[in-house]
This record gives structure tokens, C-alpha cells and sequence, in this order.
């Protein structure tokens, strides 16, 4: 497994997991379905949940940036449920579960660095529920995340062509 997030996130699309290579180790699921919403391919990334962070801007940073500039095409979902702060995806059935919240109004005013939205399921990165951008730091960044798409066969990702999808930040 490689330590840059291009080769990473590219690892993960093509089935690569976990470091150990136990995907039980990795967390949620990676789904990926045909233009007819049909699965064509599903596998684990995490133990039950994708956890998101909302953000009224960008963070600066060396590392790469998954950006929904519409939040409803991931709050259309109902599996979702959200804190303002960091509870370590305690689950909606637990005691410890305070705070949590399933309100999209409620979760777009999460002003906390730490605060979590857990996704069940798995996010479906390269269709319907596609980031609408993919922000890297810095050119070679991009250019290396494009040539891993492009070896794996990735050309769209929500419809939308890779290199629309994927920007440089300077």
C-alpha cells in the first residue's frame, strides 16, 4: 500500500482496503453501480459507516479533498446521522448516542472541527453520489491522481469526466 493519498484513494476503487489487506480492517463499503443502478461491484472499506466532516470552506493542507458543493446529494439518503463533535460514530441504538442528530438543517450549522456525519453503507464515489469536486493541493497531486484513475479505468465519476472532477487548489 502506498502513503500518498492519490495512490490511496486509487487503491481504494480498485479493492485495495486496508494496509493488512484484510478487508474486515478498511470500514465501509465501496459500491459501485451501472448506469441502471444495478451493483456491479460492492466491497468493504469500513466496519459500518463512512464518516464526512461539515465545512463552510475548504481546509488548506497537503492532502486531497472530497467536496459535495450539494449537500442534498448526500442528504437524500435517510441511513445518515450526524454530532457536532467527535463520538467516534456511536451508533443512533447506543446510550452514549447524545447529541445525535438526523436533521439536515440541524447538521449544515455543525460549526465544531471535530463534528462527524456517518454514512451507512458506504458512499457511492463513482456514480450518483459522487463528490462534485476533488481538490488537490498542489498540479503533480492532480496529475498523479488522473494517471491512477486512468490505469484503473476510471473516466467519469458522477457522470462527469475525471479531469472535470478533479482540480488543483494553487
Amino acid at each position: 500500500m502506498s502513503s500518498n493519498w492519490q495512490t490511496r484513494f486509487a487503491d481504494l476503487i480498485a479493492g485495495n482496503h486496508s494496509d493488512t489487506g484484510d478487508p474486515v480492517d478498511a470500514g465501509a463499503q465501496l459500491r459501485i453501480v451501472d448506469d441502471e443502478g444495478n451493483e456491479v461491484f460492492l466491497q468493504a472499506l469500513a466496519r459500518n459507516s463512512v464518516f464526512l466532516r461539515v465545512s463552510n470552506s475548504p481546509k488548506s493542507g497537503f492532502g486531497g479533498q472530497l467536496i459535495w458543493d450539494d449537500p442534498s446529494v448526500l442528504m437524500r439518503r435517510s441511513d445518515y446521522y450526524a454530532y457536532n463533535g467527535d463520538k467516534y460514530g456511536v451508533s443512533p441504538d447506543k446510550k452514549k448516542a447524545s447529541g445525535l442528530t438526523r436533521d439536515p438543517l440541524t447538521i449544515a450549522t455543525h460549526g465544531a472541527s471535530n463534528n462527524e456525519i456517518m454514512f451507512r453503507d458506504g458512499i457511492d464515489l463513482l456514480g450518483a453520489e459522487a463528490p462534485s469536486r476533488i481538490v488537490c493541493h498542489q498540479a503533480h497531486q492532480r496529475t498523479a491522481l488522473l494517471e491512477s484513475f486512468k490505469a484503473r479505468g476510471i473516466t467519469h465519476l458522477g457522470g462527469k469526466p475525471v479531469e472535470d472532477v478533479v482540480k488543483t487548489q494553487h
